[in-house]
């Protein structure tokens, strides 16, 4: 299987390739700046990989740390190209900042862990149930709700390219059900089809399991192909979302917490009835 490296995850190897160069030379930021006429700030930016870097920069630096091999240099031009890109940058208006970010992350991913105790998550959501969410949880505009279901469409075309696992609370079975009949009927019977491929996995921790630990925050673990990448961690709260990367002991921890809960969890289809009214 072949998973397609989105932009933030160059960017990010990126950054970590040229501090690694800038350490190994025993040079300290300041040290690059003057050499460069730049302000440490700029050199910041560059290193901490939240903005792309034009060509005549990159070039600049890597003539600073000795890097002059054609090859060499084509493929760090080459990878800061595809790390200025952004496939969602079109939708940025009726998205949230962080799941922006973290989108741009989704796009690389080869497995995805997560947990949601409150909806359905969007890429098991059929469009019906999506509309149906956005308007009456959030009376979200029609015409955003449609710029928001070709993203989610998008999204939904990479599940088989990609390892899937989500574990919910039966509330958010019992809520699904609670909706419009035939909202409720499709979704039911997407989950089945769903939780039916070998490379998706659909878990419900029941009512009858009692409290837990971790029940009331929504989170998402997404891993990648190379190891070196790190995993990266969106958590939500509320109205709020954080994209968490390059701290492995926090990751190390939630990955913890998701297998408690999904061994704590059954398979969809125990909770879900043969028929919706």
């Amino acid at each position: 299987m072949t998973h397609q490296v989105g932009p933030m995850v160059q960017r990010q190897r990126l950054r970590t390739d040229l501090q690694q160069v800038r350490l190994r030379l025993g040079l300290t930021q300041r040290q690059v700046a003057a050499d460069l006429g730049w302000s440490v700030s700029k050199l910041l930016r560059v290193e901490n990989g939240k903005v792309g870097v034009s060509r005549t920069d990159l070039k600049a630096l890597l003539q600073c740390y000795g890097i002059t091999d054609p090859e060499v240099v084509d493929g760090y031009v080459t990878m800061a190209a595809q790390g200025r890109k952004q496939r969602w940058s079109a939708y940025r208006d009726v998205l949230n900042p962080q799941f922006f970010k973290y989108l741009e992350y989704e796009g690389s991913a080869s497995s995805i862990r997560q947990f949601q105790p409150h909806v359905i998550p969007g890429l098991l959501q059929t469009e019906a149930y999506a509309r149906y969410l956005g308007r009456v949880a959030s009376g979200t505009p029609v015409d955003v709700l449609d710029r928001q279901m070709e993203v989610r469409t998008a999204r939904q075309d990479r599940l088989d390219e990609v390892r899937l696992d989500v574990v919910l609370d039966e509330a958010v079975i019992r809520r699904c059900l609670g909706a419009e009949p035939s909202v409720a009927a499709e979704q039911v019977a997407h989950l089945r089809e769903l939780a039916a491929r070998p490379a998706v996995s659909v878990r419900v921790v029941p009512f009858a399991r009692g409290p837990y630990r971790g029940s009331s925050t929504p989170f998402i673990l997404l891993g990648f192909p190379d190891p070196g990448d790190g995993d990266l961690l969106f958590r939500e709260n509320g109205t709020d979302s954080v994209a968490t990367r390059g701290d492995p002991r926090r990751t190390t921890r939630f990955a913890e917490l998701f297998d408690e809960l999904d061994a704590a969890a059954v398979p969809v289809v125990d909770l879900l009835p043969p028929s919706v009214p």
